[in-house]
C-alpha cells in the first residue's frame, strides 16, 4: 500500500514514543496545575484534551504494567536459581570432613556461598517492592485516566502515578 509523503515523515505518536511522554507531561501537568480555569469562550480545558489522550496513555499504562511482570517473572526465576545453587552447595558441605569449621578454606568458601545467597536474596525483595509500587501505580494512572473519560477530576495521587507510568515521572 501506498502512503503519501507526508505520512510518512509525520512523527510517530505510539504508546512507546518519546512523545507519549511529552504529550502525558503537558497534558498532566496543565491538569493537576488547574489549567481548565480562565480560559478563552472557544477553547477547550486541559482535561478534555487530556481525555481525549487517554486511549493513548492507556495503552502506555497496560505496556508498562505488562513490563512490571515481566520484571516480577525474571525475578522469581532469579531467585529459584539461587535457591537451587545454594542447596547445591549445602549438599556439598554434607560431604565435607567433620570440623570442617575449623578450616579456613573451607569456611572461606562456606561465607561466600552464603554472603551471595544473601546478596541475591536482598535483590529479589527489591526487585519485587519496585516491581510492585509499580503495578500499584499503573491501577491509579489507568484509575485516573478513566475519571479523565467519565468527566471527572483524578487525585493528586492518581495524576503522580500517571506521569510516572508514562515515563514523564519521578
Amino acid at each position: 500500500m501506498k502512503t503519501s509523503r507526508s505520512l510518512r515523515h509525520a512523527p510517530t505518536f505510539g504508546a512507546r514514543s518519546p512523545w507519549c511522554a511529552v504529550l502525558a507531561a503537558w497534558l498532566l501537568c496543565a491538569v493537576a496545575l488547574g489549567a481548565d480555569g480562565g480560559r478563552a469562550g472557544g477553547e477547550p480545558p486541559a482535561s478534555a484534551a487530556l481525555a481525549a489522550a487517554a486511549p493513548l496513555l492507556l495503552g502506555r499504562v497496560g505496556e508498562r504494567r505488562q513490563e512490571l511482570r515481566e520484571e516480577i517473572a525474571q525475578a522469581n526465576h532469579r531467585e529459584d536459581d539461587s535457591q537451587s545453587a545454594f542447596a547445591a552447595h549445602r549438599e556439598t558441605m554434607r560431604s565435607w570432613p567433620k570440623g570442617w569449621e575449623r578450616n579456613p578454606q573451607l569456611k572461606n568458601t562456606s561465607d561466600t556461598w552464603r554472603a551471595a545467597r544473601d546478596a541475591d536474596r536482598n535483590e529479589f525483595h527489591r526487585a519485587l517492592a519496585a516491581a510492585h509500587k509499580g503495578l500499584r501505580d499503573a491501577d491509579d494512572a489507568e484509575a485516573g485516566l478513566h475519571s479523565l473519560v467519565d468527566g471527572t477530576q483524578p487525585s493528586k495521587r492518581q495524576l503522580r502515578a500517571a506521569l510516572a507510568v508514562v515515563g514523564a515521572g519521578p
